[in-house]
């Protein structure tokens, strides 16, 4: 399980921009202070693939920090028919 958790974090770092790639530190680290934290799910704005500009609110897993900025996976119940073989 834990190897695939890290294959599904290299994927999603992946797309972060090559500077901040680098500074990407995964951490489970929830406080009850009303902010979003690593180990959270939150609902967050997405933008669509297709077209940046459009989007739409979305549950994500916040899995870690760059920096400043807050590192968040997407939540979906849609089968996209990628399957991750657990460890």
């Amino acid at each position: 399980m834990r190897a695939s958790l890290f294959r599904l974090l290299r994927r999603a770092t992946a797309l972060l921009r090559p500077a901040t790639r680098r500074d990407v530190v995964v951490e489970y680290n929830p406080r009850s202070n009303g902010r979003p934290d690593p180990g959270e799910v939150v609902w967050a704005w997405v933008p669509y693939e297709e077209n940046a500009s459009l989007g739409k609110d979305r549950p994500v897993l916040i899995v870690g920090r760059a920096g400043s900025e807050l590192i968040a996976l997407m939540l979906t119940s849609k089968d996209h028919h990628t399957r991750l073989e657990v460890d």
